[in-house]
């Protein structure tokens, strides 16, 4: 089964990966992007583009969430990625 993940780069250039049915962890890892400036930025958009309110989106469908996640997706500074797990 397919999973997706959050990913970014802290200042200090360590990886910051999250799956993304863990919300909370997620939009913290969102949120010190830029040191939140990538947030605030585009945050009122996707919410407006997503039909979405800030306090649904720990509540909402899985893939409305992994939506709302993808409009802040910019290559190198966060990106939301998927990844197939084996059972070996």
């Amino acid at each position: 089964m397919n999973k997706k993940a959050v990913v970014t780069m802290d200042l200090d250039g360590h990886f910051l990966v999250e799956q993304i049915d863990y919300r909370e962890r997620c939009l913290k890892i969102l949120k010190s992007v830029d040191d939140g400036y990538h947030w605030e930025d585009l945050l009122e958009q996707a919410l407006n583009d997503c039909d979405l309110k800030e306090e649904d989106l720990m509540y909402c469908h899985l893939n409305r969430f992994a939506q709302f996640l993808e409009y802040f997706s910019e290559r190198g500074r966060f990106e939301v990625v998927e990844f197939c797990s084996y059972n070996l």
